[in-house]
């Protein structure tokens, strides 16, 4: 596997690839599981919303593209509060807190199986259960990258 970024404005989060597809993931689940009040928002913006998170693209070891949040946010304030309400939404959902649409908790781990039926792909796959604590701190990352000025 290689590294990619999360950008937002000039700064960024550097990731490992397949953990930013792993976080595609789970933001999409998140989004499409909660309701725009949920999100802060209206239902066309949460559309924008999936759109961009679909339009994630994993090409190969080391190069996701679409994964600019500036992208989403187009100078728009609100569309920043959206995604930091979908980070923290997410990071809830990590924590097996409060979430609509639960199906699963996670604990310190999310299990394999849950990795093989959401995340694997024929050519990237998780082998082993993988520790929830450590996308909760990429989430958080990512919740301080776009509060920052």
């Amino acid at each position: 596997m290689g590294h990619d970024f999360i950008d937002y404005a000039d700064r960024f989060v550097r990731l490992s690839d397949w953990d930013i597809w792993t976080l595609r993931h789970f933001f999409l689940h998140v989004a499409e599981e909660v309701s725009p009040s949920d999100l802060g928002s209206d239902e066309a913006t949460v559309l924008l919303l999936l759109s961009f998170l679909e339009n994630w693209k994993w090409l190969g070891p080391g190069v996701i593209t679409g994964t600019n949040l500036s992208d989403f946010v187009d100078d728009q304030p609100d569309r920043a509060n959206v995604l930091l309400s979908l980070f923290k939404q997410t990071a809830d959902y990590l924590r097996a807190e409060s979430h609509v649409g639960r199906n699963v908790e996670f604990g310190e781990v999310i299990p394999l199986e849950y990795l093989e039926e959401h995340v694997n792909s024929p050519d990237a796959y998780y082998t082993v259960e993988q520790p929830t604590c450590r996308f909760i701190q990429v989430v958080e990352s990512l919740q301080k990258l776009v509060r920052e000025p």
